[in-house]
């Protein structure tokens, strides 16, 4: 999969719609999945979709797709595993957002100061992906916040 069709298919994000069902309001989202386990950075051509059900929720309402943090990058704001909701859009400085950096992505703090451009972890276990002049950085959207999905996701 290229990032191109990656991102055309984040862009149909949107289209869900908030549903109801027994136990309260509830939201469908794509969630974006690894394929298979890894640490830091994720080939942009191995992620998986499948939809899920999340709780309504500020952060699932803002929510345009959903991704399994696959990392420990940052914990322990953002455990490994968790679902994060993300809403279609640019980053600013200090967001945290899922972006593509080549065919890599990271779910990531954005650091763009004083002629640097970073993303930055919260664990100091993890390493900040500096970006270099010539390197194409796409912001994918902005995290939300954790969501709580009434289906299991299971990263491999």
């Amino acid at each position: 999969m290229s990032a191109i069709f990656f991102t055309k298919t984040l862009e149909t994000m949107y289209e869900m719609r908030a549903e109801h069902r027994e136990g309260g309001p509830t939201r469908e989202l794509f969630c974006y999945l690894p394929s298979f386990p890894m640490d830091s950075a994720v080939s942009i051509g191995t992620m998986t979709a499948q939809r899920i059900r999340v709780r309504d929720c500020p952060a699932a309402r803002e929510a345009d797709f959903a991704v399994a943090m696959w990392s420990a990058a940052l914990e322990p704001l953002y455990p490994q595993g968790a679902v994060l909701g993300v809403r279609r859009g640019r980053a600013l400085h200090g967001e945290i957002g899922v972006f593509a950096l080549g065919e890599a992505s990271y779910v990531r703090r954005l650091y763009q100061a004083r002629g640097l451009c970073r993303l930055d972890t919260i664990n100091r276990s993890v390493s900040n992906v500096t970006v270099r002049a010539g390197d194409v950085l796409r912001c994918i959207g902005v995290v939300t916040g954790v969501l709580q999905a009434d289906t299991g996701i299971e990263l491999p």
